[in-house]
This record gives C-alpha cells, sequence and structure tokens, in this order.
C-alpha cells in the first residue's frame, strides 16, 4: 500500500512547507470564491470541459454562480448537452453511437463511458484504456477518468478486469505528481483523482496549500478555465469533513440542481 507520506515527499520540498505553512487546514473559502469570480466572468467563454464541471459543482456542492438568467439556463443544460459539445454539435443534433466510436483517443474512450448507459462499451474498450496508459502522464490520467465514469455508470463489461486496472492507475498516481510541475493541469488532475478515487487521505495539507500558490492574481489556474474549475472542485471537497457513501457515483448523472443555489455566495 502507498503511504500517504509519499506523496509528501513527492512534491513538498523545505520551502514549500515554510512558504504555505500559515494556510489554515481546509480552509479554502478565498481560494474558492476568488475562482469562481474567474468563471463568472469570463462564462461566455468557458469550454465544454469547464461548463460541464461548474454544473456538477453547482449540483453536488450546493455551489451558486452569480449569473443572469439566460447563462444560468445555459449552466443548467451543461450536462445534457455534453455529447453535443463534444461533437461540435448544435442542441438539436444528437450524436451517434458511431460518432462516437469514430472520436479518436480520450475525447472517444471518455465519451464512451460517460453515455454507457445509452450505448454499450466497445468490447476492446479496456484494450484501448490500456494502450493509451502506456503513453504515461495524460493517458494515465485520463484512462482512470473513463474508467470511473464507466463504473458509476456500472457499465463494465468485466467488473474484476476494470478494477483491477483502476486500482493499477491509482498506485501511479504519485509517481506522476513527482514527475509533474506542481499547478499544471496534470498535476491538478491527479490531486483530483486522489479525491475521486476516494484516497482523500493521500491528500495532505501542504498538497493543498500547493494548489493555492499556483492561483493568479485573477482567481484562475494558469489562465486556464478547465484547470481553474477542476482547482474549485479540488478545494470544494477538502472543506468536506466525510465522504458520503456513493457521492462520486452522482457527480456526472442526471439529477436535479439543489434549491438555493442561485444565492449569492455569502
Amino acid at each position: 500500500m502507498i503511504r500517504p507520506l509519499l506523496l509528501l515527499r513527492c512534491v513538498v520540498g523545505v520551502a514549500c512547507l515554510t512558504l504555505f505553512s500559515g494556510l489554515a487546514a481546509k480552509d479554502y473559502r478565498s481560494q474558492i470564491l476568488r475562482g469562481q469570480k474567474f468563471l463568472e466572468k469570463n462564462f461566455d467563454r468557458l469550454d465544454a470541459d469547464a461548463l460541464n464541471t461548474l454544473n456538477s459543482l453547482m449540483r453536488v456542492y450546493g455551489l451558486r454562480p452569480d449569473l443572469p438568467v439566460g447563462k444560468r439556463n445555459i449552466l443548467e443544460q451543461a450536462e445534457s448537452n455534453a455529447k453535443l459539445r463534444a461533437a461540435g454539435k448544435d442542441k438539436t443534433d444528437d450524436l451517434s453511437e458511431l460518432e462516437i466510436r469514430l472520436m479518436k483517443r480520450w475525447p472517444g474512450l471518455i465519451t464512451s463511458a460517460r453515455f454507457c448507459d445509452k450505448y454499450q462499451l466497445p468490447w476492446d474498450y479496456l484494450l484501448k484504456i490500456r494502450e493509451e496508459s502506456e503513453l504515461g502522464g495524460y493517458g494515465k490520467t485520463r484512462g482512470l477518468f473513463a474508467l470511473l465514469f464507466a463504473e458509476w455508470k456500472n457499465c463494465a463489461r468485466d467488473v474484476a478486469a476494470f478494477t483491477q486496472e483502476k486500482n493499477r492507475l491509482i498506485r501511479e498516481l504519485p509517481e506522476i505528481l513527482q514527475h509533474s510541475a506542481v499547478g499544471s493541469e496534470l498535476w491538478i488532475e491527479c490531486v483530483l483523482l486522489l479525491y475521486l478515487t476516494e484516497h482523500r487521505d493521500w491528500v495532505t495539507d501542504d498538497l493543498l496549500g500547493l494548489l493555492a500558490g499556483a492561483q493568479r492574481a485573477d482567481g484562475s489556474w494558469q489562465g486556464s478555465y478547465r484547470m481553474t474549475a477542476r482547482a474549485l472542485w479540488i478545494f470544494l471537497e477538502a472543506e468536506q469533513n466525510r465522504v458520503p457513501e456513493g457521492k462520486f457515483r452522482s457527480i456526472f448523472l442526471d439529477r436535479p440542481i439543489k434549491p438555493g443555489w442561485r444565492r449569492k455566495p455569502r
């Protein structure tokens, strides 16, 4: 079993420990609000991934974006229209099984998992996950995302084989963190995946401090909408005292939006 201390050795040096030692544990409201304001200000420029993530944070964590009615409606429909945006289609079109299959590499594999309740996963799906993961870095993190989507929607053809591959990729997350630049997109994906795989005890306060320190003055992470949305996801999860059973399973499933989300954050 990988010890939590391994992650600390991978990414935290003495200088970083000193720099971020003053950050209060589980108090990331400032980072969340600044990141949220950045996404609100640039709402018209958000890509499909950022929109869908923001929609999920709203539904699962009760995030309340301060947006006009028209933009709120777009955000409410982000999950149901994700497959259309992935294919570059308008809202009147639908995405066929063939179009999903023809998507190259990760867009196709992740989209297949996201909509596996509508279209059965290909027989060689797990093989393709393994092939891409051999490329390292994003190949491994995106493969893990795809496996999680399939698991949450109960679409695994061979549960034992899917679980074995998922656990293999989880064990490799610390090494990916070690070789990724702090605050980079790949680094953020690794930290987020530790939460999504319910290994929150591996995420130390120092690791979260490094993420907080990478936030820019405008509230973003490297000016990226996707990275900022995922960083918010990490901090929202860090504020939670516990992980309710089955919560992550519901993140990318259709659920009603919580009442009161339109109110401004306190």
